[in-house]
């Protein structure tokens, strides 16, 4: 592993015991009185977002699609790696690709161009999300300086969004990223990665965008899936006894989306926990409330995945060195 890697994995497990270990007072009395069954229909809410999320994959993957048993674990690999790496998704894609030659026998060049197709559909998803949050956001009355914050954020993924699908000229785009990299150091030294994930995409964007069965098939499901984030969201508040509505599940969900792309740590530990506790208990939600439900949802989404799928990785035979060689593929 790079030195920069485990300094950034260590500075978020550290940010995040900090974070849980100021609000452990609180926490605890809420955890001892949550209800179990709505913890697993919370987990049964998120096994059905990754199994939609394989029918949606699999509508991308040219010739003889594989099953959803094989792709399933595919996926659960993959958000594992996704999780490892320090900007949402740019290490997931290559490593499911790569497996799914493993499994099913397909060329590493069709899954990678089906994983990119696949992307391009939750990237729509996601920035159809976000844009619905803000007048959700007025409608609750939100504090104001909050609903600046989040609409300064909103608006850097929209703008970054139309970016990606506007930008022609090459010579341009390369001097954004030298500008960016002379800003930013985090940047700079994800730079060569992040512009070879830029290129392929745009030019993923563009030929999803022509195909418009496969791409109105997989905003539906796309749409599904996010219905199935909502539900999990509002199953964890019922474990928890609080009552909160599925709108306020939409903004939590948007307010995720955010967080997550964010590249500062691996699987944005700590930025999350912190953005999003602090997001909550803005949003008038109890300190232990806020805390328990972060717990919670990090348990489902982010640990037993990330467990799930390196366990998966070793059992079929991937290596960290194996792991290195597929994502610089990218």
């Amino acid at each position: 592993m790079k030195k920069s890697f485990l300094l950034s994995m260590i500075f978020g497990i550290v940010l995040m015991m900090f974070i849980f270990a100021f609000f452990w007072k609180d926490i605890i009395p809420v955890l001892n009185k949550a209800e179990l069954e709505f913890v697993i229909v919370a987990i049964f809410f998120y096994v059905l977002f990754i199994l939609i999320w394989a029918e949606r994959w699999r509508i991308f993957i040219e010739g003889q699609k594989p099953g959803i048993k094989e792709i399933f674990p595919v996926l659960i690999a993959g958000i594992a790696i996704n999780n490892l790496t320090p900007l949402a998704r740019i290490g997931g894609e290559p490593v499911r690709a790569y497996m799914l030659k493993i499994i099913a026998k397909i060329k590493f060049t069709k899954g990678m161009a089906s994983t990119l197709s696949e992307l391009v559909a939750e990237f729509l998803s996601q920035l159809l999300i976000v844009l619905i949050s803000l007048p959700i956001l007025f409608s609750l009355q939100t504090a104001p300086w909050l609903l600046t914050c989040f609409m300064f954020f909103a608006l850097i993924y929209l703008l970054g969004g139309l970016m990606i699908i506007n930008i022609q000229d090459e010579l341009k785009i390369k001097k954004l990223f030298t500008w960016l990299s002379f800003k930013f150091r985090r940047f700079s030294i994800m730079r060569a990665k992040i512009s070879k994930v830029f290129f392929s995409f745009q030019s993923a964007l563009k030929t999803n965008l022509a195909n418009k069965e496969n791409l109105k098939k997989s905003l539906i499901l796309s749409l599904i899936m996010k219905g199935f984030e909502i539900l999990k969201i509002y199953a964890i508040f019922l474990a928890l006894n609080y009552e909160i509505s599925l709108l306020m599940c939409f903004v939590i969900l948007s307010v995720t989306i955010i967080i997550s792309v964010i590249p500062a740590t691996p699987g944005s530990m700590g930025i999350m926990e912190g953005g999003l506790i602090s997001f909550l208990i803005i949003s008038g939600i109890p300190h232990g409330i806020a805390a328990a439900f972060v717990i919670i949802d990090r348990i489902i989404t982010f640990w037993i995945p990330t467990i799930a799928g390196i366990i998966l990785m070793h059992k079929y035979g991937i290596t960290e060195k194996m792991l290195s060689l597929v994502i610089s593929k990218r």
